[in-house]
């Protein structure tokens, strides 16, 4: 009788038992489905980045808390997960694909955060390109050692995944001067609207950025200003109300349509009845235009801009907005710092171009601007006029640098610097 329960318990709960056998059978599914359901979130996040490489931190921000906890081996692919039910799991056993490193955050750096960075480049801005080819007064030799210097930076964005900072300058480049002793350029008629794009994006990749250390630089445009906006201000700014994209109810007559040689390139423009609706944006240029550079067949481009054949009936791409407006306009960072804070940094005395185009079509003309920020205000600069007149201004640069955060070396103490 002993002998018949011993069995009997053997094959209850013995190695091979039954009751083993279905401990460990819900064992064996429990992980399946843990396995999966994390095979499937792997997927997810992979192509949500179209296929890049993910990196260690991702794979472990998957699996954790939401699948239960690693163990410390210093390669994830050799930890071990450990379910809410006990159950152990090895990461290799759910993914055992390839892993680029993760980029380290310095402690404490975050949006607002002040950096030392002193680049040293120089570019020669040309009156051919901006301005006219006869006038020579607007060219200069811009030099980051002197008067286009900037050494203090601030934390504009953060790409936690990427690694990737973003900074803006404390400062622009702008001392209330002009000419050629002064952090300032000029901008003036069709060449100055025809290629102040690629100049100033061109000038700040010269003089702040560093190519053997990966650094990009290039000016601040309206996008990087609205991406702070709130979708308050920006509906205000962008409304049918404010003429946002708008168009004017006639066609200007020939004699009111000039227009720089770009223009006809441009999104929203309208040339002899034509809109071209898929063309560049306002921030777009990839290549200086000549002075010469037009369609010679419709009119004189000798100085960068066009007659039109018959008229043309812009829309208008222009916003602007004073100092008072742009104080509540710009959202708050987590931390609590305001954008208002780093895109104005001089309050109401500051000045720089923004690397955007746009046009102002009222019912008398329209006026060819380039962006610009005066006064801590977000506008622009009017440097053409559709019966052919020239305008022009001074600003100072503003420029966007681009680096990984392995370049960026300090604390909060003592502080942060570009090494």
């Amino acid at each position: 009788m002993v002998f018949i329960v011993g069995v009997t318990i053997a094959a209850l709960s013995g190695p091979n038992g039954i009751l083993t056998n279905a401990t460990k059978a819900r064992e064996d599914n429990a992980k399946a489905q843990v396995i999966e359901e994390a095979r499937v979130d792997i997927l997810a996040k992979q192509t949500e980045k179209r296929g890049e490489t993910l990196t260690d931190n991702e794979l472990e921000s998957i699996l954790t808390p939401k699948y239960g906890t690693l163990s410390d081996e210093e390669n994830i692919l050799d930890r071990t997960l450990t379910t809410e039910d006990g159950y152990k799991i090895p990461v290799s056993d759910i993914y055992n694909g390839e892993l680029s490193e993760s980029v380290s955050i310095p402690e404490g750096l975050e949006i607002g955060s002040t950096v030392s960075y002193n680049p040293n480049g120089t570019y020669d801005w040309l009156s051919k390109y901006c301005s006219s080819s006869n006038n020579s007064n607007y060219q200069k030799k811009l030099d980051s050692s002197t008067y286009f210097n900037i050494d203090t930076w601030k934390v504009f964005e953060i790409n936690e995944e990427t690694g990737e900072v973003k900074l803006v300058p404390a400062h622009s480049t702008y001392d209330g001067a002009e000419g050629p002793t002064s952090g300032t350029v000029n901008l003036q008629g069709a060449q100055g609207y025809n290629n102040a794009v690629y100049l100033l994006n061109k000038a700040c990749s010269e003089l702040y950025g560093d190519s053997s250390r990966g650094i990009t630089a290039r000016s601040i445009n309206i996008e990087d200003i609205e991406g702070k906006m709130t979708d308050e201000a920006i509906a205000g700014v962008h409304s049918i109300e404010s003429g946002y994209e708008q168009q004017v109810s006639a066609p200007y007559s020939r004699d009111n349509s000039y227009y720089p040689s770009i223009y006809a390139n441009e999104r929203l423009s309208v040339i002899n009845g034509i809109e071209n609706s898929s063309g560049i944006g306002m921030s777009v240029q990839d290549s200086l235009i000549e002075p010469t550079d037009g369609n010679e067949t419709d009119g004189d481009a000798t100085e960068g801009h066009i007659q039109a054949t018959t008229s043309i009936q812009p829309k208008t791409t222009y916003w602007n907005k004073d100092n008072i407006f742009m104080q509540t306009a710009f959202e708050t960072a987590n931390n609590g710092v305001k954008y208002y804070d780093l895109l104005m940094p001089d309050d109401a005395n500051t000045f720089y171009w923004v690397a955007s185009r746009c046009v102002n079509a009222n019912s008398s003309g329209c006026d060819f601007y380039v962006g610009a920020v005066g006064r801590g205000g977000v506008g622009a600069s009017y440097v053409f006029y559709s019966y052919d007149d020239d305008g022009g201004s001074f600003f100072g640069l503003f420029p966007v640098v681009s680096l990984s955060s392995k370049l960026i070396t300090g604390n909060t103490i003592d502080g942060f610097s570009v090494e």
